[in-house]
């Protein structure tokens, strides 16, 4: 599956972000993005991949069990 255009994301957030986890977004091909719409690059730190976001490195073990699927929310009424 191709990466999504990040304009795209930008265009229509409630189409293409599936996650939300505090300041991160995931897209529905996840990628990961901070609140201003921009991407963030995974980072292998202690020996578990991160991203960084407003002064913190986040897990993805982390944002797994933090996040919520917005996606559901917005096409569940």
């Amino acid at each position: 599956m191709n990466k999504i255009d990040t304009e795209l994301i930008k265009t229509y957030p409630e189409i293409y972000i599936k996650f939300m986890c505090f300041n991160i977004l995931i897209s529905i091909d996840n990628q990961v993005f901070n609140l201003s719409l921009k991407k963030l690059k995974e980072q292998l730190i202690g020996g578990s991949y991160c991203y960084y976001c407003n002064g913190k490195y986040r897990t993805k073990k982390w944002i797994r069990e933090n996040c919520i699927n917005v996606l559901s929310f917005i096409y569940n009424d």
